[in-house]
């Protein structure tokens, strides 16, 4: 999320000339069929749309789980049962380890809809990335004038014609000991629009890389929700029901005796 985010903002608030390069790099989130489009459908790694209409057929392109990464969550989840279930009598005990069994098989699909799922604000762009964006047109606009009214100048030159008028920018510095500067506005327009240009590309990856963080932050604690949400809905809730029916079933044993 925060390399989409950091590609998205350079292609909107980026210096105009180099923003090429940002396409050139594969979207993070298209790559892994998590991007959605205007309408808010997902799409798969190369942007075609799956459709709104059937979310659970909608399945992202994250690679596929490791064993030893699905070994070590089946331990984990195998742990928990045995922990919750010590001193339960064995029948009890294997309903909830075929419980767990089957949470491992359907784990691996449920938690890629999970990650599907999860509101990863992709689409969400910061206002403040247009402002940007059309100042840095408006700078490079300025720059190539510029160096148009530079470039005709120096042609009119060359083939003796009768000059350009060319206006100059008059600073007075002999408060501060100097003389008097005077600077071409072709030469201000050409020189200044560039880097202005070029710093204002870099406050903007100043102030770009901390909204990846915070967004990557914000997107990290829904997935962990979501990851949450599947372990109680696979595991938790029931092991959980086996336990609450073996607790009635020993007060009604209690019931029975008396």
């Amino acid at each position: 999320m925060a390399a989409a985010h950091r590609r998205d903002a350079h292609l909107a608030t980026g210096w105009p000339v180099t923003r090429w390069v940002s396409r050139l790099r594969r979207d993070p989130l298209r790559r892994l069929g998590l991007r959605r489009g205007p309408d808010g459908t997902a799409t798969d790694g190369s942007g075609t749309a799956t459709g709104p209409e059937r979310p659970d057929l909608v399945r992202s392109s994250l690679p596929t789980t490791r064993p030893a990464v699905r070994a070590a969550s089946a331990s984990a989840v195998r742990r928990y049962v045995d922990e919750v279930t010590e001193g339960a009598p064995d029948p009890w005990v294997l309903v909830a380890r075929d419980r767990a069994q089957d949470a491992i098989d359907r784990m691996p699909g449920d938690l890629d809809q999970a990650v599907v799922g999860t509101r990863l604000e992709a689409a969400r762009r910061p206002r403040w990335w247009a402002a940007v964006g059309a100042v840095q047109w408006l700078l490079l606009a300025a720059a190539v004038v510029g160096l148009l009214w530079l470039g005709a100048a120096a042609a009119v030159e060359y083939f003796r014609l009768p000059p350009l008028i060319l206006p100059v920018l008059t600073v007075d510095l002999t408060a501060s000991g100097g003389g008097v500067l005077e600077v071409p506005w072709p030469t201000l327009l050409a020189i200044g629009g560039l880097l202005a240009g070029l710093l204002l590309a870099l406050v903007a990856r100043v102030f770009t890389a901390w909204g990846a963080r915070r967004r990557a932050s914000r997107v990290r604690r829904r997935l962990r929700e979501s990851v949450s949400g599947v372990a109680d809905r696979l595991v938790r809730v029931p092991v959980g029901d086996e336990l609450a029916a073996l607790a009635r079933c020993r007060a009604a044993a209690a019931i029975a005796a008396g």
